[in-house]
């Protein structure tokens, strides 16, 4: 007897779009979860979008001092 739903459908080989869906699911609901509580998790996630951001603001500061 198989205990989850979406486990038999992956181990039959015919998991459908939904299936695969909620059986991620949960691994994206804790990462999330615990980013919230630690911070070095917090800031190891946060970290790439830092460096997006510092990109954004040199393409503005370099666009505005072209306009006239």
């Amino acid at each position: 007897m198989r205990a989850e739903r979406g486990l038999c459908a992956i181990e039959d080989g015919h998991p459908t779009r939904r299936h695969r869906d909620s059986y991620r699911q949960p691994p994206r609901e804790n990462a999330c979860a615990a980013s919230r509580t630690d911070a070095r998790l917090r800031a190891e996630q946060e970290r790439p979008l830092r460096g997006v951001a510092r990109l954004r603001r040199a393409a503005d500061n370099r666009s505005s001092h072209h306009k006239a």
